[in-house]
Formats: structure tokens, sequence, C-alpha cells
């Protein structure tokens, strides 16, 4: 049984936002807007169209608000026009086209990833290691950014809102579930990608351009796509309240189980991530979910299957303590389990939802808009 490929761990805070050149961490709002405006340690500078935005920021948020905002416009400023990188007009560029390997650049720095330079590119087009992108299109790739099948990244074509959409899902790693939520799209005009449109929709990332039109294949502009990875970075910010309970609490929707089997192999996660997801739509925003981690094991003698049993948090660390024991975690649950092997010869398989399991789905929770989980042991 083998461990698919994890998405990148829980708690990646986009600290990679605050490590802008010349941005410091503290510092009151008017320190941050003079040096917007002013110039980020001495090469960025902004043009006055970005003066007109803060204004408005200002009258129509919380001084918090406008305060992160001002952060992602910052990041969208030094990626396109700063260091050397982009144009270099030194204008934020209002209205204008967000490109796929800009908004790809933003994506790594919201998520806070270490950067990749390969001697060689992953794509045809992005094999020049002097452009300012090739850095950044090559980590966006090494956390599936890009689907796996392209051979080329089109880092200077416009990012479409269909792109724009899938590309943010992925990069919070969720490219798995959006293949079991293909048919909840509530735009007619979506013909692909459905299942990333439907969970950037859901997670409240985008919008559509009203109940029935997504416009997909229409290009982004560079305000759209700051707004959009504000919201994702405001989700994952998100402080979720997390109670551990030895009974469902009354109210909150419970996250059913999934029991089967593949072959003779138990497929029995306690709190699959798409049952996760289906809980916490079913809650809605400002909901409870509860999340089942209360460990199950199965044992396999002679090719068949025994009665799923629940275990006690004392014989699952009996099991994870054992010499015989393979640990491993499946990447389409986002659940742990592992295989251990008996003296009689017959397998045992313990399914258990970890730290990091509960943490992912906690995440999750937080970007559907729910405020409390609840963790059944």
């Amino acid at each position: 049984m083998a461990l698919p490929k994890s998405r990148t761990p829980s708690g990646r805070c986009p600290a990679g936002l605050w490590r802008q050149k010349g941005f410091p961490r503290g510092g009151s709002l008017k320190d941050h807007l003079l040096l917007l405006l002013c110039g980020g340690g001495g090469d960025v500078l902004v043009g006055g169209g970005i003066l007109v935005v803060v204004i408005v920021i200002l009258v129509v948020v919380a001084e918090q608000q406008a305060l992160v905002l001002v952060q992602f416009l910052f990041t969208v400023v030094e990626i396109e026009c700063g260091g050397g990188q982009g144009t270099g007009s030194g204008k934020f560029g209002l209205g204008q086209k967000m490109t796929r390997a800009a908004y790809a650049a933003a994506l790594c720095r919201l998520m806070g990833w270490k950067t990749v330079t390969p001697e060689k590119g992953s794509f045809t087009d992005n094999q020049d290691t002097k452009k300012w992108y090739f850095s950044a299109i090559e980590t966006a790739s090494e956390h599936d950014v890009f689907p796996g099948h392209s051979t080329t990244c089109r880092p200077n074509d416009a990012i479409t809102r269909e792109e724009m959409a899938a590309m943010t899902v992925r990069a919070l790693g969720y490219s798995t579930l959006s293949g079991t939520v293909q048919d909840e799209c509530p735009f007619t005009d979506v013909t692909t990608n459905p299942g990333y449109i439907t969970l950037a929709w859901r997670m409240g990332l985008v919008t559509g351009m009203n109940a029935a039109a997504f416009a997909p294949k229409s290009d982004t502009t560079r305000e759209q796509a700051a707004a959009v990875l504000l919201r994702a970075y405001q989700g994952l910010k998100t402080k979720v309240g997390v109670t551990a309970v030895s009974a469902a609490p009354a109210g909150a929707v419970l996250a059913e189980s999934l029991t089967g089997t593949s072959g003779a192999v138990p497929l029995s996660p306690r709190a699959a991530v798409e049952q996760v997801y289906d809980a916490a739509v079913k809650a809605g925003r400002g909901g409870s979910v509860t999340i089942n981690a209360v460990p199950a094991a199965q044992t396999v003698k002679g090719g068949k299957a025994g009665e799923l049993r629940t275990l006690s948090q004392e014989e699952l660390s009996a099991y994870l303590s054992g010499s015989d024991v393979q640990k491993a975690r499946s990447g389409r649950f986002d659940s742990s389990y592992l295989i251990y092997k008996e003296k009689d010869g017959s397998t045992t398989v313990v399914w258990y939802e970890s730290e990091t399991d509960i943490a992912e789905k906690t995440e999750l929770c937080a970007l559907l808009g729910i405020k409390t989980v609840y963790v059944l042991k």
C-alpha cells in the first residue's frame, strides 16, 4: 500500500508575504503606506494610481484589513515592477492584466515556499535561468501549481479567471478534493476545471459575474488577483476553535467515516477530507463540524477483512510503537493508517487521524468559513 504524495503540511504560514524586501513586520499603517508610496528599500516606486486605491481602502475598511491589502498590493508591485523584475514601470498597473508568471510568484510568496532554482527548467518555455520568473515558475511547479501533463507554462500570457482559481486551489493543496466536487459547480458557462472553480467559490476566493456565469476564459486584472490572494491569506490566517470531545456535540455536523475495501485491504479513513468538506458545506459559514478521530482497525486473514472495531488511544499507541509496523498516509483521504503483522500471520490495518491530519482538515474548515471544529476521540 503505497503512500501517495501528500500536500504541503498545515501551518505553512504565509510568512513569505512579510519578508518582502524593505517591508517591516511591525509599524503602523501610516508607516507602511509611506513605504508603499515612497518605495520599498529604494527599488519599488509606486505610481499615483495606487494612491486612489489606498485612500478608498482607508475609507471603507478597518485599519487592519487595509494594512493586509496594502501588503498584497505591495507584493504584486514588487513582483511586476521592483527589483529588476517585470516592466520596471514603477506603477501598480490598475486595470492591467496579470500574467501567469506574476501570479505564480505571488502564490510562492503567499505560501512562503522555499525558492527552487534548478539548472534546467521543467517547461519548454521556462529554460532561461536569467528571467525574473524562472525560479518562481519552478518553485510553483514543485508544489503542483501547474498541471502535471503540461509541457509549457506560458509565463507571459494573461491568467484567466479559470486558471487563477485552479492555480490557487492547487497551491492550497486541494487538487485531489477538486476531483470529488466537479458536479457541484453552480456556473453554467464552466466546461473545464469545474472542481477547482467550485472549491475556490466555496472558499469565498472568487465570485461569479452573476449567479449562473463565471466568465472562466476572461483575463484577470492585477487588482482582481490581489483581491483573491488577500482572501486566501485571510482564510489561511483565520483562527478556528478546536475542542477535543468524547461525544459528538449537538448542533455540529459530523464528518461521516468511510468504510470499504480495496481488494482485501480495508479502506476506512476516520475523517476523509471529502467527508469533512461535505460536513463543512452542510454546516455553512459560521457553523460547527465534528471530526471523528477515534481510531479503528480491521484484521485481514486468508484474504478476507474482518469487522471494523474501534480502538482506544492506548491501543493505537501500542500499535504505533510496535516493531513490525508500516506507517503510511493516504493522499486521497488525507488520513493516516498503519499496517501491522500479527503473530498468527494475519495483518491488521489501523486507520487514525494524526495531528497533521487534523490540522489540515481544520485548515480546510477555516477556508470554508467554519468557526468551531470538535475532534471526537
